[in-house]
């Protein structure tokens, strides 16, 4: 069975719009200096993918220097608070010691020296929480950049998302009534397919396909006797992201 999330059939069909960028699919015709134009439209989406990816490695490796330094920066300064600490410790032992005598000076020594451990701590707790963000921020962009590059190769090779729609109607082949949800743009191209789609459900079932603007431009929501599956691309990713943010926050309590 796919990897897919299902819903209670109860439920009515809600959902937030989601905005994407508008593609421009290219026009294939078979006179050659169109093919030439068709073929390096698709070469250029292939090197945005690569861009995107480029430009993801390069922010992440930003988020990381920027903790480095800021951690760095937070260790020297509780260094420079400990000499700091030391020497008011070893002026003020000396002078307590003259006045007050030594157990006094010893007091007081052994505070300042808690002062600095203090920040010693304080200092680790700050990186920690830098660390912790930093991770956050990764596993967020890692799951936009996944989500650009799948919408990328499904505008690339539409079979490929043609194929996610098969996988998840053979999910419910043995109902007898299917709806297909899809957005208005893979609307056609869907329908197009409807006779293959209705094979899968083995002529025991009856298969309808509808357009609603509501759902993101790759997704497929699938709605039966059975219930409801949401295969859509964004509500895959989106709980991908909450198990990894969920793993991460478990590593940083493992670690504290």
């Amino acid at each position: 069975m796919s990897n897919v999330f299902r819903y209670p059939s109860n439920k009515q069909l809600t959902g937030r719009p989601i905005h994407i960028g508008t593609f421009q699919e290219p026009t294939r015709d078979t006179n050659a200096e169109n093919e030439l134009t068709y073929e390096d439209q698709i070469k250029q989406k292939k090197v945005s993918a690569e861009e995107i990816v480029e430009q993801a490695k390069q922010q992440a490796e930003q988020l990381i220097d920027q903790a480095k330094q800021e951690a760095e920066r937070l260790y020297v300064e509780a260094k420079t608070s400990i000499q700091h600490a030391h020497q008011e410790a070893k002026q003020t032992g000396y002078e307590e010691g003259k006045k007050e005598g030594l157990g006094q000076a010893k007091e007081q020594y052994q505070s300042l020296i808690d002062q600095a451990n203090d920040v010693v701590r304080q200092t680790k707790a700050s990186y920690l929480k830098k660390l912790s963000d930093a991770e956050e921020d990764l596993v967020t962009l890692s799951v936009e950049i996944a989500e650009k590059i799948i919408h990328e190769t499904f505008e690339l090779n539409e079979d490929r998302f043609i194929q996610l729609v098969k996988q998840t109607v053979n999910e419910v082949s043995d109902q007898p009534e299917v709806h297909v949800y899809v957005h208005p743009k893979t609307y056609q191209l869907v329908i197009n397919q409807q006779e293959e789609l209705e094979r899968i459900l083995s002529g025991k079932g009856q298969l309808s396909v509808f357009s609603n603007e509501e759902l993101s431009a790759y997704a497929c929501l699938i709605e039966s006797p059975f219930g409801k599956i949401d295969a859509s691309v964004d509500k895959q990713l989106s709980k991908v992201k909450e198990k990894l943010l969920q793993l991460v926050k478990e590593s940083q309590q493992r670690g504290s």
